[in-house]
């Protein structure tokens, strides 16, 4: 994510003790885990609602995450920071508008409809290139990282 990450206390990764390591290494795994099921763009991979999930946890505090946290040696208000909340929200929108794209394109769709910032509905990335005259590779980038009023229809 490219932000500042604190640690709490004692580094347990610099512990001598290796089932300290090792519980480290496993709640690292979990956070990670969690992480990638919010942020998956795969329909076969993870259905919506555990994706929901691992999304709410990663955005609600909760006892189990503050315990993860600190077993981690991770600052436990971390996922709380704005600053950090709208980074996880710009990762998941652009995760829902490309998995939008990869629904579209399972079912056999050719084109993918794109919605600019006026509010016009385009039926393909292409047609709204032309129709505004700016690169197609623009068009196709801001509509799936939803930046500037763009987004994918499903």
């Amino acid at each position: 994510m490219g932000l500042a990450v604190e640690h709490q206390g004692e580094d347990p990764a610099l512990t001598a003790d290796p089932e300290a390591r090792a519980c480290r290494a496993l709640w690292l795994a979990v956070l990670g885990q969690a992480l990638a099921d919010a942020r998956s763009a795969s329909a076969h991979y993870l259905k919506p609602e555990d994706r929901a999930e691992a999304r709410t946890w990663l955005s609600v505090p909760s006892p189990g995450r503050t315990a993860i946290m600190d077993a981690i040696g991770l600052a436990p208000d971390l996922f709380d920071r704005p600053q950090v909340q709208a980074r996880l929200r710009e990762g998941w929108a652009e995760a829902d508008a490309t998995l939008a794209v990869n629904i579209a394109q399972a079912s056999g769709r050719k084109r993918v409809p794109v919605t600019a910032p006026d509010g016009t509905t385009f039926p393909a990335i292409r047609t709204a290139a032309r129709a505004l005259g700016l690169p197609q590779s623009l068009v196709r980038a801001r509509a799936l990282a939803g930046e500037g009023g763009w987004s994918v229809a499903a």
